[in-house]
């Protein structure tokens, strides 16, 4: 029948392992099937498949009751969104006439519902069982944010916010201003996904509740934003004392967390990961709180991911990125033979999918030099202190990237290319170019560094910058002058999005002995942009 091909909302979309917050990555709406004229026999066969009318329409709100009495009791799909769906209460009465169905309900999404139907909704909830019931999403973001209006309360569930037990739940999702307890009947022992971005502070379990509750539940995926249990910020998490008991989630597929980063390392140094299961990790860093105590939760949460033996023997690419002055990410990808699920590298490399993906971000945008100075070092020394945590000895492909030129130093510089002793492909970009060059050079006697490199990527970089002997140019004609010398294996080299001239360029070709690609028009990142920096032509 066509209908069961053209659902309101897709199978695969129901379906699929929900592994973004409950923010993000939201399915589009697809349209529905419109059906102007039917014969007597399309109508027969439509009126008696049930299923075919269990996503629930609330558009027009005078559907809502035709599908209702034409699913009769097959299991319901109840998804609104107020923002999407109408104006505030134009769907009200509708909604709450399609949740007197719960008995034979399978998924209930409710987002951003008006303060004036909070009411009605967790009294029909707690009037009811939800027998069926396997998919509850909640979503009640800032009001003032998606609509007109005043700002909307937080809604505050009961431990029985059902008739009965909802012995059928398997995935439980709550966005935004929620005030639930750990002892609610929600947390039950069957969920395989649960998912929490709740902004009330009254809602933040302690340990011993959120490890019961991960200890008994078969979890797949784990999604915990801004509610975990508390840690001292200016308090460095501190090893656990041998023999602790390690909550063990075998079944675990997907766990991110986000919060203070010494709130991530101390749970995360709970947990038994499964070594196939894919790890984010967003750590927040107070402005005020210290440095080392953020850079330290950074370290335990990377030795204690990677302490997982599958990523010693592997071949790995590590990625660093700083797309904002503000936030740096750290993402290790295992390289793989086979294009199964793989994306191809331009190297002909094929890298995985992200396995272990970790962010330092600052709590609070800097708007003085002296918080933009304090920024940058807490950034440098995360940097400095867990890349060389990263298995470097088992990396293949570096990429990094800087919009500060203080994130990576020469000196830093020099510690990650001798630990990368089977480094193939490297990837600079922006501002970290210019002490890449300085730290290339320096080292470029050295037949142990980077011997079976091939490949060098050079993107958005003056290369007349900094002036004088220390330019770009000049200390990659130096590093290509002598490993050419020591008998270094020749890499293929490429600029990218680069201002070089044609001078500089036939220099470069000249010390490395063969072409290089350029590509792109050149868009270096503000250096060279004023006219103060024409010298930099030159």
């Amino acid at each position: 029948m066509i209908f069961l091909y053209f659902p309101a909302i897709p199978t695969a979309c129901v379906q699929r392992p929900n592994t973004t917050l409950p923010n993000q990555g939201a399915i589009p709406d697809l349209t529905w099937l419109h059906v102007t004229h039917v014969c007597r026999r399309w109508r027969s066969i439509s009126l008696g498949c049930p299923i075919i009318w269990t996503s629930i329409s609330f558009k027009p709100p005078c559907s809502t009751p035709r599908f209702l009495e034409r699913a009769r009791q097959a299991p319901l799909d109840i998804d609104v969104d107020w923002k999407r769906d109408g104006s505030r209460h134009y769907i009200d009465d509708v909604v709450a006439l399609a949740l007197e169905h719960l008995s034979h309900t399978r998924l209930v999404r409710l987002s951003n519902p008006p303060a004036g139907f909070v009411e009605r909704m967790v009294a029909a909830f707690g009037q009811q069982g939800a027998d069926l019931l396997e998919h509850l999403h909640l979503s009640n973001v800032e009001e003032q944010k998606i609509t007109l209006g005043a700002s909307i309360s937080t809604i505050e569930l009961p431990d029985r916010l059902f008739a009965r037990p909802t012995s059928r739940l398997r995935r439980l999702i709550m966005n935004g201003r929620f005030r639930i307890t750990w002892r609610s009947q929600l947390f039950a022992s069957h969920l395989t996904h649960l998912c929490l971005a709740i902004s009330d502070s009254a809602s933040v379990p302690t340990m011993d509740e959120l490890l019961s509750c991960l200890r008994a539940c078969p979890l797949e995926v784990l999604l915990l934003h801004g509610c975990l249990p508390r840690h001292a910020t200016q308090t460095p998490v501190v090893p656990l004392p041998d023999g602790h008991p390690f909550v063990d989630i075998p079944t675990l597929r997907v766990i991110r967390l986000s919060d203070l980063a010494v709130n991530v390392a101390n749970l995360l140094r709970r947990l038994h990961i499964p070594a196939d299961c894919r790890v984010e990790l967003g750590n927040q860093h107070e402005p005020h709180s210290a440095s080392a105590a953020t850079t330290e939760a950074l370290a335990t949460e990377v030795d204690h991911v990677l302490s997982r033996s599958s990523y010693a023997s592997q071949d790995l690419s590590l990625q660093v990125m700083q797309y904002r002055p503000y936030n740096c990410t750290w993402t290790l990808s295992k390289l793989k033979t086979e294009s199964s699920g793989s994306s191809g590298d331009a190297s002909g490399y094929l890298i995985g999918p992200r396995s272990f993906t970790l962010t330092l971000e600052s709590q609070m945008r800097p708007t003085t030099f002296e918080e933009h100075i304090r920024n940058t070092n807490t950034f440098s020394g995360a940097l400095i202190r867990i890349s060389p945590l990263y298995h470097l000895g088992s990396v293949r492909i570096l990429s990094i990237q800087a919009l500060n030129p203080l994130l990576i130093t020469r000196e830093s510089w020099v510690v990650l290319l001798r630990e990368l002793r089977r480094l193939e492909i490297i990837q600079v970009s922006g501002h970290c170019s210019y002490t890449f060059g300085l730290a290339f050079a320096l080292l470029a006697p050295d037949q142990q560094i980077a011997p079976y490199l091939r490949q060098i990527d050079i993107r958005h970089a003056h290369f007349g910058y900094p002036l004088g002997p220390s330019g770009l140019s000049i200390q990659l004609e130096n590093a290509f002058h002598m490993r050419n010398e020591v008998g270094a294996l020749r890499p293929n080299v490429e600029f990218w999005n680069c201002r070089i001239s044609p001078a500089q360029l036939f220099q470069v070709e000249t010390a490395l002995g063969g072409r290089v690609l350029v590509t792109g028009d050149p868009e270096t990142w503000g250096v060279g942009d004023n006219a103060n920096d024409a010298d930099l032509e030159g």
